[in-house]
């Protein structure tokens, strides 16, 4: 369930080494300050995602392999999202530098080394039943096209410089980014090429997934932290309402049948039936209260099964995995690492 793909904040990984210095220096010359552990690793360890790609810098761990996507010239280069596809993954490579930007975008896996798909900026999503959605960079069109035999299926004409295309059930959310920092998205169905406009924004993107699966949900930002749940079928809906920790990284995440979200509430994972607004369960990970400076939050990106989902955890400059049950909130510690280098994060999911 993702919003739009993130660019990792190569300033907040600074920040955040430079914060792990500066604890340490501090614990050296005051015998009185005391290191805080990671609320991550006072969980019980548990075994690694095997079924959902993960990515740390630019390896990507998958079905108990280690695949490295080729960065050539650059050790700076880190993945920004890794997506299931046909059995290998997609995934998109983040180049730091005075003009960051996301590109090319590819598929490696068990199957397949190494394939670029495209050049800078280029957004890519892989749709349920295996065709492959493409903006090339300021190509003025958004593209539908069937990955066993590369035949475009499907355009549809867009009017600003770039876009972003994501798939809800059978349709897409396009998203085109003018010049002028005006936002405006339209619901795509490339079956009949009907659009529906969903509005213009100067504040950003109203609209994002918030499950891919059919028949297609999304989230519309409505505010203070508040999203409401909409279908695909009709997007313009009021929609079921559900709220968590204002400044988070995005929405909460879905479930597969659009019943149960995972929100952020006062920096504890909370599981919320979306029918009723009622509390199911509650992560037994501690509180990580989002800080200002991006050194330290908790987010929900992915669910592993019908009845767990991984969370993305960091805590001055230390990194985690969190898996956790849906039905009684117990999680546990998957995987472990630390910013540093190509390192700002680790990237599960979309």
């Amino acid at each position: 369930m993702t919003p739009l793909p993130r660019l990792p904040s190569r300033l907040a990984a600074i920040a955040g080494a430079l914060a792990v210095l500066i604890a340490v220096g501090l614990t050296a010359v005051s015998p009185a300050a005391a290191v805080v552990t990671p609320p991550f690793d006072l969980l019980p360890a548990g075994p690694v995602p095997t079924t959902i790609p993960y990515a740390i810098g630019t390896r990507i761990f998958y079905q108990d392999r280690i695949f490295v996507v080729p960065t050539p010239g650059t050790s700076d280069a880190e993945l920004t999202r890794v997506q299931p596809y046909h059995g290998n993954v997609l995934t998109s490579v983040f180049y730091p530098g005075t003009a960051d930007f996301v590109g090319p975008t590819g598929v490696i896996g068990p199957t397949s080394p190494w394939r670029s798909l495209g050049g800078v900026d280029l957004s890519a999503d892989a749709t349920l039943t295996g065709q492959l959605l493409a903006v090339p960079a300021y190509g003025r069109e958004v593209r539908t096209i069937d990955t066993s035999t590369n035949r475009v299926v499907a355009r549809l004409p867009i009017a600003d410089a770039f876009a972003h295309a994501a798939t809800a059930g059978p349709k897409v959310l396009v998203t085109n980014f003018g010049f002028s920092n005006t936002t405006s998205q339209v619901l795509w169905d490339p079956a009949t090429g009907n659009t529906i406009a969903l509005g213009t924004s100067d504040a950003g993107p109203t609209y994002s997934v918030a499950q891919r699966r059919s028949p297609g949900w999304l989230w519309r930002d409505v505010g203070g932290g508040c999203f409401a749940r909409v279908p695909v079928s009709d997007p313009l809906a009021g929609g079921t309402r559900i709220c968590h920790d204002a400044g988070q990284s995005g929405p909460p995440l879905l479930s597969f049948d659009g019943a149960t979200a995972i929100a952020v509430r006062d920096g504890r994972l909370v599981a919320v039936a979306m029918a009723s607004g009622q509390a199911l369960s509650t992560g037994t990970l501690a509180a990580i209260v989002r800080a200002t400076d991006n050194t330290r939050w908790v987010y929900p990106v992915q669910w592993e099964t019908a009845s767990t989902f991984i969370t993305e955890a960091t805590w001055d400059g230390q990194l985690a995995l969190v898996r956790c049950r849906l039905r009684d909130g117990w999680c546990e510690r998957v995987v472990r690492s630390y910013v540093r280098g190509n390192v700002g994060g680790i990237v599960a999911g979309w």
